[in-house]
């Protein structure tokens, strides 16, 4: 059984026709996971309107680990760190964005096992969002989730 959780938003982000758009986000975390195995979460994004969005990636499940998108907290409440790679930025190029088609669902999935070192336990896993431009992962930092990594 999974925790899922719909965020619905009035985003506000710019588009390809300089209007705004609702956009949705919704992050699908699994209540167990089995130790020395990947651990997938499922990021979702939706464009709910009727025109093109254009989304930037960066500091998002979107462009997958380039930097700490989550804060993972194990059974003693101590924090894991980081272990993946750090982008340094520029300004962004075309590439950085992701274009949705109006009412466009995209979805990504992150293995938690690539960026942090997990044991079995309890942990409880909360977005890192404070640097992201993405008003709908932004919205998920008071969100938390827990499950439990079983030998």
């Amino acid at each position: 059984m999974s925790k899922h959780i719909l965020f619905l938003l009035g985003s506000l982000i710019m588009t390809s026709n300089a209007v705004f758009a609702s956009i949705d986000c919704e992050l699908h975390v699994p209540k167990k996971g089995a130790f020395e195995k990947p651990f997938f979460v499922e990021f979702t994004i939706k464009n709910n309107t009727g025109t093109e969005a254009e989304v930037l990636t960066w500091l998002t499940p979107l462009e997958g680990f380039w930097s700490s998108l989550f804060i993972l907290r194990n059974q003693q409440n101590n924090e894991l760190t980081y272990q993946g790679p750090m982008a340094k930025r520029v300004a962004p190029t075309p590439e950085d964005y992701l274009h949705l088609k109006p009412n466009e669902t995209f979805s990504t999935s992150l293995d938690l096992t690539q960026a942090y070192e997990m044991t079995p336990g309890k942990y409880v896993l909360m977005p890192n969002s404070e640097h992201s431009s993405l008003p709908c992962w932004q919205s998920l930092h008071t969100s938390q989730w827990t499950f439990v990594v079983a030998r």
